[in-house]
């Protein structure tokens, strides 16, 4: 794996001729972000009904056309029509109206999820890609009323800094694409009591992408027509640990790449997310040295002093510990600094006296570099 290294100034130098480097003046290139464009596309627009029963939608597989380089998936859901006064949902929803979401590679490898519609709010929340990544906060966001209505827009990240478009993905072979996967939940799922009628759910999903800039710009300068490391890919994985109260030691087996960020997710035997269970306090040894031994309200306030959301927002059960605050302090924009750097022989441990049984789930974002990049 490369080493991940500070992101370059944002206009760059080419080389030039061995004889004339003391004479000839030095070539500016303008770099892909000024080179592309940002462009917008919606891919599909499917509705359905919640019933008894999860149910793959597109088929199991919606295709993402090939177009320039992709960014971002923007997933759209809007329940409207549902009636009856009486509606109320459980912990997860509205998020989990969704379920089994995630991204193959044109070579058919997750490189998003599988995760819960949860989950994929929890990518969404606390991976570092906006200004203000609370959904609730969006004016696409409407919380569940007692009709059991709802909408709200979340983020699937592939482009990891948005300064240069490290990690965005190459999506120009209309032969070999990129596919979403995503199931609609069963209605007992995501209402505790269910409406009189239930609300037609609509799901749109956008692209965000790069366009394929021209080799130079209208001046004649030439342009960088591909983004930084092309090759360098982010991933977001998980792993579910079955955890008894005691003193133990849960290893986080996904290592080999940079991690960016670990979201722990705790719940109880029956499934409920808890505030009980997480060691206070929590320590996390990489490769035999202890990164940090912290109680639990130094570790929430950290997310909220970082993130700026609320304290009384935050997720219960919930842990975000980012790699990504290296540049101003908050999460996303990086220098890259901070990421963990991992082999396939490191040795992550969570590690204390974990105070409830039941199973955490380890949601972690790595990045691959480019073999041949030093990012």
């Amino acid at each position: 794996m490369a080493l991940l290294t500070p992101i370059a100034p944002p206009t760059t130098q080419t080389g030039v001729a061995a004889g004339d480097a003391h004479n000839a003046p030095a070539q500016i290139v303008n770099p892909f972000t000024k080179a592309a464009r940002e462009h917008v596309e919606q891919i599909i627009d499917v509705s359905w009904t919640p019933a008894g029963a999860v149910k793959q939608l597109g088929n199991g597989t919606i295709e993402v056309p090939a177009y320039g380089y992709l960014r971002h998936l923007l997933l759209l859901v809007e329940a409207t029509g549902g009636a009856g006064g009486n509606a109320a949902i459980n912990a997860d929803a509205p998020w989990n109206v969704l379920t089994d979401v995630g991204v193959t590679d044109v070579n058919g490898q997750w490189i998003f999820g599988p995760y819960s519609g949860y989950e994929t709010m929890l990518a969404h929340l606390l991976g570092g890609y906006s200004f203000d990544s609370d959904p609730t906060r969006s004016p696409a966001y409407s919380a569940p009323d007692a009709s059991g209505n709802f909408s709200y827009l979340l983020r699937i990240p592939f482009e990891i800094t948005s300064q240069d478009g490290l990690g965005a993905l190459a999506n120009q072979n209309a032969a070999s694409t990129f596919k979403v996967k995503a199931s609609m939940n069963q209605a007992s799922a995501v209402f505790s009591t269910s409406p009189t009628t239930m609300p037609s759910v609509r799901l749109r999903i956008f692209m965000e992408t790069w366009t394929q800039p021209n080799s130079t710009d209208t001046l004649g300068v030439p342009n960088q027509v591909q983004p930084p490391s092309l090759g360098t890919v982010q991933n977001w994985t998980k792993e579910d640990k079955n955890i008894a109260v005691g003193s133990q030691n849960p290893r986080i087996s996904r290592v080999g790449n940079a991690i960016r960020n670990l979201v722990l997710v705790t719940r109880d035997v029956s499934g409920n997310r808890i505030s009980t269970m997480l060691p206070d306090p929590l320590q996390l040894n990489w490769d035999g040295r202890q990164l940090f031994q912290e109680p639990t309200k130094l570790i929430r306030h950290y997310m909220q002093e970082r993130y700026g959301y609320a304290a009384a927002a935050l997720p219960l059960g919930v842990y975000a510990l980012d790699f990504t605050h290296d540049f101003d302090g908050h999460p996303g924009g990086e220098l890259r600094n901070g990421y963990l750097p991992t082999t396939q022989a490191s040795r992550i441990e969570l590690t204390g006296q974990w105070g409830a049984a039941g199973t955490l789930t380890i949601m972690t974002n790595d990045v691959l570099a480019f073999a041949d990049a030093a990012l």
